[in-house]
Order: C-alpha cells, then sequence, then structure tokens
C-alpha cells in the first residue's frame, strides 16, 4: 500500500490492522503519539482555527499551496498542479487528526515492512514530524526504514526530483 499524507496516516492504520503486505507512508500525517511541530502547526492553523472548522469543507488557499505544500516545485509547475489538483476536503479529518482519534497505529501489532518518507523542506508534514513517526513505528519487529529526500516539499511525488522518490520505494518495496 501507498498513500501521501493523509494517505500515508491510512497506510499506517491499515497495516496495524494486519492488511496489506507492507507500506509506504510519503509525508504521512501524524499518527497518535506524534506531536506537530510549529510549521506543521502553522500549516494547519487556517483549518483549525475556523470556527465550526470541523463541520465545513476546507480548500487549501493557492497562497497556502504554494508556501506549505509545493514550496519547492517552479512557480508554473504549482499554478498547474493546483488549478488541476486541489479539490476541496473535510475539516473534520484535520480535527480528528490534530486530537488523535482515531490514529493509534500500534506498531508492535504491525507485522508487515513499513517505509516512511518526507521531504527536507516539507512544511506540511516536517521532517520532525515524520521522525517522530518512524520512532513510534520503529518498535514493530517489521522492518521498518525512514528515508528523507533533499531539496523536497510535501509535493515530493509530483515536483522535479519525483523520479528519484519513485526509483527509491518501488527499489524498497522489491527489496525491503
Amino acid at each position: 500500500m501507498v498513500g501521501h499524507s493523509f494517505g500515508g496516516l491510512f497506510v499506517q492504520l491499515l497495516l496495524a490492522r494486519g492488511l496489506g503486505a507492507g507500506g509506504i507512508a510519503i509525508d504521512p500525517g501524524p499518527i497518535a503519539g506524534v506531536i506537530p511541530g510549529p510549521l506543521s502547526l502553522a500549516a494547519a492553523a487556517p483549518i483549525l482555527l475556523r470556527l465550526g472548522g470541523w463541520n465545513r469543507p476546507y480548500l487549501i488557499s493557492r497562497p497556502a499551496f504554494d508556501k506549505n505544500f509545493a514550496n519547492c516545485a517552479p512557480p508554473e509547475q504549482r499554478a498547474a498542479a493546483y488549478e488541476k489538483l486541489v479539490v476541496p476536503t473535510s475539516g473534520r479529518i484535520f480535527f480528528q487528526a490534530a486530537l488523535s482519534l482515531g490514529t493509534a497505529a500500534r506498531p508492535r501489532h504491525r507485522t508487515q515492512p513499513l517505509l516512511i518518507t518526507v521531504g527536507e523542506k516539507d512544511r506540511t508534514v516536517s521532517p520532525a514530524v515524520a521522525r517522530q513517526a518512524y520512532r513510534i513505528q520503529r518498535k514493530s519487529l517489521a522492518p521498518t526504514t525512514f528515508k528523507q529526500f533533499p531539496a523536497h516539499s510535501h509535493f515530493l511525488i509530483g515536483e522535479p526530483g519525483w523520479e528519484q522518490v519513485a526509483d527509491y520505494c518501488v527499489a524498497w518495496a522489491r527489496h525491503g
């Protein structure tokens, strides 16, 4: 299984439930026990500080996308990606993650290998946040690997250099 951002959180939760043969969590949202640092909190603040935000859809603004999500991509690529890929999402999932509701991954239950990746310049799931998830997940008896990609943002699977990220993930999946 492969998931990016909240998808990376979901990969970890599914593995903890015994599903899948292995998982790659790319810039994963925080599992229970991970405390977001200042960068991640600043990126989430517009969602978490909205009155009634848990009951309303959220659409990241173009400036916030440029600053916190795709900050290493060239401006023309950020504009195209925003227009093509950004859609409203539930505000509720951000509150659930912030409050660790339903995000306990229980690494001792995980028997499948897990790779956690992060972009060095990620301002949404900072490297410190991803490393915390790795430290929790390595309590599993299953192989757990951490990889930080230099000069990449949260959009590391779509910005220049994504091929190296993909190659690393494929090689890890083949050889653990």
